[in-house]
């Protein structure tokens, strides 16, 4: 399932458990609000002369979801980013994570080769290639 389709409730009534207090409503609130500013951003053209936003907000979104265990929304978020912003080290490092942890062994190793080869000569290789 799609991160719109989740969290879209045109014409739906939704019942949320959890979520109406406390630690629940924060993470509906913040998964809301983070959803919201990644569809925002999506809309918006990059300019010319800018170098882009120092963190996406839909690769942002991506490390939330993961972080609450929605994995495969998560993947679909981080590839979102790296389709707009290739190459992106958090995007790329959050792909991989999030395609390991929904058991998609292909993607998590093609995210991990491409994650080496964008860390090459940093410490990141060190800890990733640790990890293979």
């Amino acid at each position: 399932m799609s991160v719109k389709k989740l969290f879209d409730l045109t014409g739906k009534i939704a019942l949320v458990t959890g979520g109406s207090r406390g630690l629940g409503l924060q993470i509906a609130e913040a998964l809301a609000a983070m959803t919201n500013a990644a569809e925002a951003e999506d809309r918006t053209e990059k300019g010319t002369v800018t170098p882009g936003p120092l963190a996406p907000s839909r690769e942002l979104l991506g490390a939330m979801l993961l972080e609450h265990g929605a994995y495969a929304d998560a993947l679909a978020a981080f590839e979102a980013t790296l389709k707009k912003e290739p190459n992106r080290l958090g995007a790329t490092a959050g792909a991989a994570n999030a395609a390991e942890k929904s058991g998609n062994a292909p993607k998590a190793r093609a995210y991990h080769a491409k994650l080496l080869k964008l860390a090459q000569g940093s410490i990141m290789i060190k800890l990733s290639a640790a990890r293979m």
